[in-house]
């Protein structure tokens, strides 16, 4: 019967996509693209309810919760580790050490929000600047710097609203070792600093850096915006399948000689 509908295409073991459609007389052939659903950890997530698991469950992405305790131990079993919350007690510089280096190992991704982005800066300067921006009357989003999947078809310059105002005290960073792909800040006013940004860590995993996005009693799953919460999906799912090109070689002497790096 000619009119719009939705088309749903599901497979165990694959993300749900849908699309909208309208039938006329002649047939229609509809192509889906499914995504694999990765495998998602979270160190020391707000609540079940309202913190990062909630967003990505309401997706249909499972999410395990870690602690420092056992999250150097369990990484192998995933391909993203959001790094929630960090201790200034607890976590320490051989923490951070140990779990970039289990990290790499097993090429998982590591997405660090709001404040463990400060303790980055404390632990091992980079990034070389981290504030915050506290306003509770606007709302905040990041500005695109550079196209790119996790912004899906937004282009250059374009503002995207990720917390209420409400609920809208940010952080930014800056003097990073990666690349900058978004700036943030409040509506109506210029950039604070970097928003997101990225480096690869393996041929196959990437450390990001997300300053407006982190789950606690002052940001909730409530306090995002749809766009916040797509963007972080969107996040999570190119971290997950993160590939960079990589080069090889041998350093010889001038005798054809392999020279030692």
């Amino acid at each position: 019967v000619e009119g719009n509908y939705k088309v749903r295409a599901t497979a165990d073991g694959y993300l749900v996509e849908e699309q909208d459609i309208r039938l006329r007389e002649e047939p229609l052939v509809v192509d889906f693209t499914l995504t694999a659903i990765p495998r998602v950890a979270v160190l020391n997530d707000y609540s079940t309810a309202a913190g990062f698991g909630s967003v990505l469950r309401e997706k249909g992405i499972p999410v395990t919760n870690l602690t420092v305790g056992n999250v150097v131990e369990e990484i192998s079993k995933y391909d993203v580790l959001f790094v929630n919350q960090t201790s200034t007690t607890a976590f320490k510089k051989e923490n951070l050490d140990a779990l970039l280096k289990a990290a790499d190992e097993t090429r998982t991704s590591v997405i660090f929000t709001d404040s463990p982005i400060s303790q980055l800066k404390v632990l091992r300067g980079d990034p070389g600047v981290r504030e915050r921006a506290a306003v509770t009357n606007m709302d905040a989003g990041y500005v695109v710097e550079k196209k790119h999947p996790i912004f899906g078809e937004a282009e250059e310059g374009d503002y995207l609203p990720i917390l209420i105002g409400s609920k809208s005290t940010i952080g930014y960073f800056n003097n990073y070792s990666g690349t900058g792909i978004a700036t943030i800040k409040h509506e109506g006013r210029d950039p604070y600093g970097l928003g997101i940004a990225f480096k690869p860590r393996t041929s196959g995993s990437v450390e990001l850096l997300m300053g407006g996005h982190g789950f606690s009693i002052s940001h909730t799953s409530e306090h995002y915006t749809e766009e916040g919460k797509d963007l972080l999906i969107r996040a999570v799912l190119w971290a997950a399948n993160a590939n960079f090109a990589t080069a090889s070689g041998t350093v010889k002497d001038v005798e054809g000689k392999p020279v030692s790096a």
